[in-house]
This record gives C-alpha cells, sequence and structure tokens, in this order.
C-alpha cells in the first residue's frame, strides 16, 4: 500500500508535529480562569461537511 504525500500541511495549520502542538496549547492556555476542560480532548479533520 503507498502512503500519499501531504498535499496542503502548513498551509492551514502548521506543517510539522511540534508547532502543531505548541499552537494547540497555546490555545489551551488562554481559556478562562477556572473554566474546566475534558479530560480528553480529540483533534479531527473537517471534511467541510
Amino acid at each position: 500500500m503507498q502512503t500519499r504525500k501531504p498535499i496542503v500541511a502548513g498551509q492551514f495549520y502548521p506543517g510539522r508535529h511540534d508547532s502543531c502542538a505548541a499552537e494547540i496549547n497555546e490555545y489551551l492556555q488562554q481559556r478562562t480562569p477556572g473554566e474546566s476542560l475534558p479530560e480528553t480532548i480529540v483533534a479531527r479533520a473537517n471534511s467541510g461537511l
């Protein structure tokens, strides 16, 4: 099975895992004090639907 190379990596989000994780962590740090977060956060691709 062949794996397709990413076509849009880095255009809508950081193209590197560590950069993407750092951006997500930055957003999470900006939440309202006292606001709780779910135990698990799952990111998924948006198909545009």
